[in-house]
Order: C-alpha cells, then sequence, then structure tokens
C-alpha cells in the first residue's frame, strides 16, 4: 500500500481493506492528539468543553479533512460513484467544528437545536457511507476511474 497515494492522490481506486486501514489511520491521529487534551477533564452536564479544546478539535478537523476526502473519493471511485458525497462528508464535519467553537452543540439536556441540525444530517450520511463504502464490494470490472483494485495482475 502506498501510504502517500492513499491519503493524498484524487485518482484511482482503493478496495475496502484500504478504506478500513485509511479510516483508522486517520481515527487514531485524531485520538493521538484529542485524547491526552481530554486528560483535563471537564463535566459536560453542566458546561461544554473548554473553548480552547473545541478549537484543538477543529485544527485536528482541517488536518485530516482532506486525507479523509481522498481516501472516501477513491473508495466511492471504486463504486463507480462520483466524490459529491466525499465532499458533502468532509464538508459537513468542517462546519460542525466550526459552529462548535462559537456556538456549543452539547449541553446538559443533550444536544442543542444547532447540534441536532448540523449533526443528524452528518451522522446519517457517515452511517450510510460506512455500509456502502465499508462492506459492499466495488466494481469487479474496470469503470471510468480506474481498473480494479482487487483484480490479479496478469
Amino acid at each position: 500500500m502506498n501510504w502517500k497515494d492513499l491519503f493524498l492522490a484524487r485518482d484511482g481506486r482503493i478496495p475496502r481493506l484500504s478504506f478500513w486501514i485509511g479510516m483508522a489511520v486517520l481515527l487514531i491521529f485524531e485520538l493521538i492528539i484529542l485524547a491526552p487534551a481530554g486528560v483535563f477533564q471537564w463535566d459536560a452536564a453542566t458546561n461544554p468543553a473548554p473553548i480552547w479544546f473545541r478549537l484543538l478539535e477543529f485544527v485536528v478537523s482541517l488536518i485530516v479533512a482532506y486525507p479523509c476526502y481522498a481516501v472516501l473519493l477513491k473508495r466511492l471511485h471504486d463504486r463507480n460513484s462520483a466524490g459529491t458525497l466525499a465532499l458533502v462528508a468532509v464538508a459537513l464535519m468542517l462546519i460542525s467544528d466550526f459552529v462548535n467553537i462559537f456556538w456549543p452543540m452539547e449541553i446538559a439536556g443533550g444536544l442543542t437545536t444547532v447540534g441536532y441540525i448540523i449533526n443528524v444530517p452528518l451522522l446519517l450520511l457517515v452511517i450510510a457511507l460506512v455500509i456502502e463504502l465499508g462492506f459492499r464490494r466495488g466494481t469487479a470490472r474496470p469503470n471510468r476511474f480506474g481498473s480494479d483494485p482487487l483484480a490479479s495482475a496478469p
């Protein structure tokens, strides 16, 4: 697996295993940065996460946005789909984290109205993408985005 192509290239196709590995690497990267910051606990039941933590979440989201887009895009290409959903998913993630900096989306009673408006569609899209990209096989032949990544080389 070429890591540079996986996280930076926008062309070509990747199989499910590469998708899962790419998403796991990005998630682990986020956890490595955000989990130690969570050592400074705050009570979410009485107040939202501090502004510095919400800002850190947004910066980390900016860092992983393009690699996440590249992985989603290539997996969508393997399913013979355009990359619009990848762009929408990454954009919603960034919008959610950006809005959360200035207007915390979580309060003692759960999500705020803005939290529901932004995060429920994002959650539904993520669930649909996980099913579509993580569990369904790609096109079993060459398609407009390239050759089948699972086809054995002659």
